[in-house]
């Protein structure tokens, strides 16, 4: 081919040397003949005469070399064609995989070749995933654009029941479209809770590729979440009365005894208070951890401004100021005024101190900051730091739920919760939205 004489051969070289795979022709002896521009372009030539009169081996492993007249020749000298992987080794030393094609001819050898190494590195990755989705405790399956089941692990064909088959779910159709908990009927018309989460594949070339789907049985979960509301509620009810009880009899006492017991009684109804106050603490932070995420726009100056107001009227004794400007808005609800309450009380209950507190709302780096500064020694060091710890144990734990319930108010918000030592005679709580 490098000196055709006919139309056809000419052809047919111009159609070789525009081919995208790399083409070769080698006679017998195994000497490139003639090689186009794909071929020696992967192999890192810049003109393909360069390889012409080469032997083939030098393009090659020695392991490799070894590989191909052992295996490979053999069978292209009986069946006159060879097709698989090879690792072919490219000028600068660097080796990469190859499809490799291979017919013999009266004239010698035809060699077609395609690198091959980012699709076997593909396979390589989806295998490893696959491996992974197959390990894990979840239930993981993919969806083609109208809703087929294209893939599924051993985990979800297990939550949709064994006496399915791999093969009756793939191409089968799943309807739901959404994160929601469903009731799946088994094979054995049994009902099981799942969790459903399906998410779009990414769009490839503008075209849909369907969803991956992850299903969860979650039997054990809301088993585990009924029994603890249950307790949770009888716990509440049971200690409320009893408390009641307690503080009624203790407040009696009080009124009946000398000084001495009579404050000793006091003290027991404080704590009964106390007590009752940490209970209904803990109902607002179950409602408001199972509410709806409805969150929207909220004037978080005029949510300061009404709260404190009605904290100065329930706290007559302390000092409550308020810098706000006339109106700044964030993403919030109701509950943003319970927070606030709760920080305004925390700051003008510091025993030793003066019931004084400052709040503050700014805008700081395109957030809306509500700032709660005290005038005493501030929250404990240790009270701070466990709320910002993985979990509680029993030498570290925080003395109520006030902080705990404005740290998940303020996380279900997607914000912050900081704290700042202003000065030697107090600190600052502030919450980011």
């Amino acid at each position: 081919m490098s000196d055709p004489t006919g139309c056809d051969e000419w052809a047919l070289k111009q159609a070789a040397d525009a081919a995208m795979d790399g083409i070769a022709i080698l006679d017998h002896e195994g000497t490139y003949r003639y090689v186009n521009r794909a071929h020696a372009d992967l192999y890192g030539f810049d003109d393909p005469e360069a390889l012409v009169g080469k032997d083939w081996r030098t393009l090659y492993g020695e392991s490799e070399v070894e590989r191909f007249e052992s295996e490979v020749m053999p069978v292209l000298r009986e069946a006159g064609e060879w097709r698989g992987e090879a690792t072919g080794r490219r000028k600068d030393g660097r080796e990469f995989t190859q499809e490799l094609s291979l017919s013999l001819t009266d004239g010698g050898i035809v060699c077609v070749v395609r690198d091959v190494t980012e699709r076997r590195e593909r396979r390589k990755r989806l295998e490893r995933y696959e491996t992974a989705m197959q390990n894990i405790h979840d239930g993981v399956y993919t969806l083609d654009a109208e809703g087929r089941i294209t893939w599924i692990n051993e985990t979800a064909i297990e939550a949709f029941d064994s006496g399915y088959e791999r093969e009756d779910l793939v191409g089968s159709f799943v309807t739901k479209s959404r994160r929601c908990e469903i009731a799946i009927q088994t094979a054995y018309g049994d009902e099981i809770r799942c969790e459903l989460n399906l998410s779009l594949r990414p769009f490839e070339d503008g075209e849909f590729r369907g969803t991956v789907g992850v299903v969860r049985d979650i039997s054990g979960r809301k088993r585990r979440e009924q029994q603890l509301s249950v307790l949770n509620r009888v716990l509440r009810h049971n200690l409320r009365n009893e408390l009641n009880v307690i503080g009624g009899n203790a407040e009696r006492l009080a009124t009946e005894l000398d000084d001495e017991h009579a404050r000793q009684a006091r003290l027991i109804c404080e704590a009964s208070e106390q007590i009752i106050d940490i209970a209904e603490t803990a109902r607002r932070i179950e409602a408001v951890l199972d509410r709806d995420d409805a969150t929207t726009s909220v004037d978080v100056a005029a949510v300061v401004e009404e709260r404190c107001a009605d904290l100065r009227d329930a706290h007559p004794d302390a000092t409550i100021a308020v810098e706000t400007p006339s109106e700044r808005r964030a993403i919030a609800d109701e509950s943003l005024g319970e927070a606030v309450e709760r920080l305004v009380e925390t700051a003008i209950g510091n025993p030793g101190a003066e019931p004084v507190a400052t709040v503050t709302v700014r805008e700081a780096d395109d957030r809306m900051e509500v700032r709660v500064a005290d005038g005493g020694t501030g929250l404990p060091r240790s009270e701070i730091e466990v709320l910002f710890e993985d979990r509680e144990t029993p030498l570290r734990h925080g003395k109520g739920l006030d902080m705990w319930f404005v740290k998940w108010l303020v996380d279900s918000y997607g914000g912050e919760l900081d704290f700042e030592r202003e000065t030697p005679e107090g600190s600052v709580v502030v919450v980011r939205l």
